[in-house]
C-alpha cells in the first residue's frame, strides 16, 4: 500500500481458519488479503498492481465463480475452489 488506509474485513475461511481482506478505506476496492493459518501467503488483487508485467499467474482458483464470458489460459492450473492444500492448512 503507498498511499491512503485500508480498513481490515475478518471472516471465516472453507478451512475454518481467518481470512482477514484489506480494503481501500476510501474506495472500498479490494487490495490484499491475508490467512490466519498461512501467514506466509498474501493473495494480492492484480489489478491493484502498477505493473503486472513483474508477476506471472500460476493457477486460476474459484473458477466455479468466474463469469460465464471468462476465458483462462490452458496452460495454467484450474481450481473450482481453493487448492487442497490450502485447505488443510
Amino acid at each position: 500500500v503507498l498511499s491512503g488506509e485500508t480498513n481490515a474485513y475478518e471472516r471465516s475461511a472453507e478451512n475454518g481458519g481467518a481470512v482477514r481482506t484489506m480494503r481501500c478505506k476510501q474506495c472500498g476496492c479490494w487490495v490484499y488479503t491475508e490467512r490466519q493459518n498461512r501467514s506466509e501467503w498474501i493473495s494480492i488483487l492484480a489489478p491493484t498492481l502498477d505493473d503486472t508485467s513483474k508477476f506471472a499467474p500460476i493457477s486460476n482458483v474459484y473458477v466455479c465463480e468466474a463469469a460465464p464470458w471468462t476465458t483462462f489460459d490452458p496452460e495454467l492450473t484450474q481450481f473450482q475452489k481453493m487448492p487442497e492444500d490450502e485447505l488443510q492448512a
